[in-house]
């Protein structure tokens, strides 16, 4: 093993450690903003700001990666949407047809796991089922997971944006 291969290892060691933590933490960031937010009369102003910045910015990668995933690619002309991930684990297909790794699939379930852990929270808010005072991140990502699902359809159905 050269010195370079040992520095590539290196990376690679610190990368998947580095996306387990973010993943990790993403997950109880959510966790923790959702099961303070069933406290009646929970204030949100107190979450820590380094909280809803953690929530929203890997929040934000995820959604640019599902929505790639869920087919802007396919848009953009390259067949790698949704209906091509559809096509590709039809029974009879190829694994190698299938055109995202083990791990762009589970971010998108990550992603959407953590859109509906933040909606089931908001809904059980302790203030009242789906509450104005809750959580701004809670309700922001209720909303999110809306535009998701809306998108999913919208794909599926193969509808196409009209030309401006």
């Amino acid at each position: 093993m050269t010195q370079n291969d040992s520095a590539y290892k290196l990376l690679q060691y610190l990368t998947y450690f580095l996306v387990v933590i973010g993943a990790l933490f993403y997950f109880v960031a959510i966790v923790w903003v959702g099961t303070q937010n069933r406290v009646p009369g929970f204030d949100p102003t107190t979450i820590p700001p380094i909280v809803t910045l953690l929530i929203t910015t890997i929040g934000g990668i995820l959604a640019t990666h599902t929505g790639a995933v869920f087919g802007i690619a396919k848009y953009l002309g390259d067949g790698r949407g949704l209906l091509a991930m559809l096509m590709a684990i039809l029974p009879g297909r190829r694994k190698d047809e299938f055109p995202y790794t083990e791990a762009q699939v589970w971010a998108v379930v990550l992603y959407i796991v953590v859109l509906i852990l933040a909606t089931v929270f908001w809904a059980l808010d302790g203030d009242g089922l789906f509450h104005e005072g809750a959580a701004p991140v809670l309700r922001n990502m209720t909303h999110t997971l809306v535009g998701v699902v809306g998108g999913v359809f919208a794909v599926w159905l193969n509808v196409k944006p009209k030309d401006g």
